[in-house]
C-alpha cells in the first residue's frame, strides 16, 4: 500500500510512526486495513497490508444545519462527525447572515470535506461522512427528500416555539417523538439558524410532512441543537446495543 500527500504527512509527522510500526487506515467506505510500514520515500509512505476488515452502515443519520458564520460551522462539521452523522446537507436560509458566492461555497466546502476526514479519523470512524452543496429548504425538499421519503426516511425540523407558531403547531419533545432508532431508515434533522426558519421555510417543511420537534425548555444555539439530536441518537444506539449484548 502506498500513501502519499496529508495522510503520510500524518502519519509521519503527528502520529510520528516510523519503518515497523503499524497504523490503520481507512478509506472512509467501510474499509479498514491494519498496515505495517516497510518503507518511507520522503513524503511517501509504503506499507504491507496485514489483515483488512470491512463494516456496513449500520444508520444513517442525515442533518440538515443552516449555514454559521466562520468557526461555529467548522465546529458543527467536526463534532457532527465524532457524533455519527453520515450526511451533512448545509442550507441557505432566508434568515442566514452568511451568503455565499459560487466560488466561496466551493471553497467552504471544500474547507468542511478537510475537517470532516480529519474529525473521522481521529474518532476512528469507517465510513466518511458526505458534505453535500449548499441548498434552500425549497431545493433540498425538492430534490433530496423524495429519495429519502421512498426510504423511510424521518423528517424533523428543530423548531422553536417561535418557529412552530408560524404554522400553528406545538413542538413535540424528541424524547416522546423517537423513543428507538430502526436501523434502516434514515432519521434527518434541519436545524435553523440564530433567527429561526422563516414563516415561508416551515410552510414548506409542514406541507412535505416534517414533525416539529422540540429540544427542552432553554433556547440553544444553533450549532449546539444539532449536536443535541445526534447525541440523543448515539444514546438511543447504545443502548439498544447493550439491549442485545445482555440478550446474545
Amino acid at each position: 500500500m502506498i500513501i502519499r500527500a496529508a495522510d503520510a504527512h500524518h502519519i509521519l509527522h503527528v502520529m510520528r510512526r516510523k519503518v515497523g510500526d503499524r497504523v490503520r487506515v481507512f478509506d472512509g467506505r467501510g474499509r479498514m486495513a491494519e498496515v505495517e510500514l516497510t518503507d518511507i520515500h520522503g513524503q511517501t509512505v509504503i506499507g504491507s497490508i496485514i489483515r483488512e476488515e470491512r463494516q456496513t452502515v449500520r444508520h444513517r443519520w442525515v442533518i440538515c444545519p443552516a449555514l454559521l458564520k466562520g468557526e461555529k460551522m467548522d465546529w458543527l462539521m467536526q463534532k457532527s462527525t465524532e457524533l455519527g452523522a453520515t450526511d451533512i446537507y448545509p442550507l441557505s436560509t432566508e434568515h442566514a447572515v452568511v451568503r455565499l458566492s459560487a466560488d466561496k461555497e466551493a471553497t467552504r466546502r471544500a474547507r468542511f470535506q478537510k475537517i470532516v476526514k480529519e474529525a473521522a479519523e481521529q474518532s476512528a470512524r469507517w465510513w466518511l461522512p458526505e458534505v453535500y452543496p449548499l441548498y434552500t429548504p425549497g431545493e433540498w425538499l425538492d430534490e433530496v427528500w423524495p429519495e429519502l421519503h421512498a426510504a423511510g426516511g424521518v423528517l424533523m425540523v428543530a423548531a422553536s416555539p417561535q418557529d412552530a407558531e408560524h404554522i400553528g403547531i406545538r413542538p413535540r419533545p424528541l424524547a416522546a417523538f423517537i423513543t428507538e432508532l430502526k436501523s434502516e431508515r434514515p432519521y434527518i434533522v434541519c436545524v435553523g439558524p440564530e433567527g429561526g426558519f422563516s414563516a415561508r421555510e416551515m410552510t414548506l417543511f409542514h406541507a412535505r410532512g416534517a414533525q416539529m420537534i422540540a429540544l427542552g425548555r432553554r433556547p440553544l444555539r444553533a450549532e449546539t441543537a444539532t449536536l443535541a439530536v445526534l447525541s440523543y441518537f448515539l444514546m438511543l444506539t447504545g443502548m439498544s446495543e447493550a439491549n442485545e449484548a445482555e440478550r446474545g
